[in-house]
């Protein structure tokens, strides 16, 4: 019987092992597929890593259609090579004349008493913030091409605008002198003109057909000067066929 137990006891340890070899093989045979998906954190990082590349990939974008804008823009207004170095070694001492910008002259706030020689291109002149009193012909006698001058806070009288100097500027379409002494309106204005600035001067009366064949002129701005209400009349303003705006106040 002892040897009975035994051989039993043997018989169900061996089925015993045999199964857990057997268990062993299935759960080997079985074993699940390692989950490679990142965590839910790392999706979220990876999601706003992208977002960051697709905005930093719009902001190039924009970054390069501007910079072209604005090469078509310089590349309209270049001057050829020859008139550019021109342009620069005729820029006056006193002023700027950057490279970048060939057709502008920087004299501004320098306590200029007058207007130095000007080159021949130049289509913007800044001359605001000095001390000039007389707006003299020869200075400006090769700066036929000016566009836009600005002559704001100066000392400039009607009696120190000398002949013809405005008419001589054919394509001028902007002129500041905001903050002179002015005691009339200019005389003689380039029929081109469509910005006249002349706030804060003196100006108290309008001479008759001072703006005649000015048909260009939208802005006329006479704010905070000595006008008396029976001096702007119809026909001190006749020749303002296209007037948009009139200051007066």
């Amino acid at each position: 019987m002892q040897a009975r137990k035994k051989v039993g006891e043997t018989a169900d340890w061996t089925q015993t092992g045999e199964e857990s070899r057997r268990t062993k093989r299935l759960t080997a045979t079985a074993k699940p597929e390692p989950d490679t998906s990142p965590p839910p954190a790392q999706n979220k990082i990876s999601s706003m890593t992208e977002m960051s590349r697709l905005n930093l990939t719009m902001e190039w974008l924009m970054v390069a259609f501007v910079a072209l804008l604005l090469a078509g823009q310089v590349s309209s207004e270049e001057i050829p090579y020859e008139h550019l170095m021109s342009q620069i070694q005729a820029c006056p001492k006193e002023c700027r004349c950057p490279p970048s910008f060939p057709n502008a002259v920087y004299c501004d706030n320098k306590g200029l008493k007058r207007i130095p020689v000007i080159p021949p291109y130049t289509w913007y002149l800044y001359l605001q913030n000095n001390l000039i009193d007389v707006l003299s012909a020869n200075a400006l006698r090769n700066a036929t091409q000016l566009r836009w001058i600005n002559l704001n806070r100066n000392k400039i009288t009607s009696e120190g605008l000398e002949a013809d100097v405005l008419k001589a500027m054919s394509n001028l379409v902007h002129l500041y002198m905001e903050d002179n002494l002015l005691s009339s309106i200019p005389s003689s204005l380039p029929a081109k003109l469509e910005q006249l600035r002349l706030s804060r001067n003196r100006i108290s009366n309008i001479p008759p057909g001072v703006f005649s064949g000015m048909d260009h002129l939208t802005l006329l701005d006479l704010q905070g000067n000595k006008l008396q209400d029976d001096a702007v009349t119809e026909v001190s303003l006749k020749g303002l066929n296209n007037l948009i705006q009139i200051n007066l106040a």
